[in-house]
């Protein structure tokens, strides 16, 4: 957070904003993901920061056991709707410039801000939202 830096200047430290991350599935998972049989990953709480990328090499269905959180990240961004299907166990939360190319299939989605999903959007609980903003 700009304070952050604020501070850290003020104390004659030095500050450099953070690093997008990149991750590649198979490969360089984000933290708290496994691969299963086939191109099947399971992961619990996932929350991805601004400019974070996802790529996807093949096929690939990316179970989340908690929530979903794409802050302007982009997932699958350069590939096909059909090698993605992203099952979301909780909540999916997007912000502006989020950008999804696959299948998607969440408990309840919320989207504050103007993203892109290409493919599907299926809410799958009975009580789950969808809230697009």
């Amino acid at each position: 957070m700009w304070w952050g830096c604020l501070v850290a200047g003020l104390m004659g430290g030095v500050c450099s904003p953070a690093l997008a991350a990149s991750y590649t599935f198979p490969g360089a998972l984000p933290s708290g993901c496994l691969l299963g049989l086939a191109g099947v990953y399971t992961c619990g709480t996932v929350n991805l920061g601004a400019s974070d990328t996802v790529t996807i090499s093949g096929a690939a269905v990316i179970t989340t056991t908690g929530n979903l959180s794409i802050q302007g990240s982009q997932i699958n961004a350069g590939g096909a709707a059909a090698n993605l299907t992203l099952n979301v166990g909780g909540t999916l939360s997007a912000s502006a410039g989020a950008k999804v190319v696959g299948q998607v299939n969440a408990a309840s989605v919320n989207t504050i801000g103007a993203q892109t999903f290409t493919g599907n959007i299926a809410v799958t609980s009975a009580l789950g939202t969808l809230t697009l903003g």
